[in-house]
């Protein structure tokens, strides 16, 4: 299992757009996510996931989240890359649908 938290310092509507286009693009695929939160935040928003594996996470990132950061923002995007994601381990998660109990 691999899990990340992010602090993003960017407006929650850039948040909104790409979780939308995200969202269209994998559909109910399986690809290895899940838990997906985020929420506002007084800097802009924090994203917590959990992936069933660190393949499963880097793959998502280069083959979804990278280009539809490209269409979504364009030239509008931030100047600099968003601050990397921190790992943790979980002291405790359930999700049933999924089957995971720690």
């Amino acid at each position: 299992m691999y899990c990340t938290i992010q602090d993003v310092p960017a407006p929650i509507e850039m948040y909104d757009r790409v979780h939308a286009a995200v969202g269209a693009r994998v559909g109910d695929r399986d690809i290895g996510l899940l838990m997906h939160l985020a929420k506002e935040s007084s800097g802009g928003f924090t994203v917590i996931e959990i992936w069933r594996s660190k393949a499963d996470f880097d793959r998502a990132m280069e083959e979804i989240l990278a280009p539809v950061m490209r269409e979504v923002m364009g030239d509008h995007g931030p100047a600099t890359a968003p601050p990397p994601a921190t790992e943790f381990d979980p002291r405790g998660l359930i999700i049933p649908a999924a089957g995971v109990l720690i």
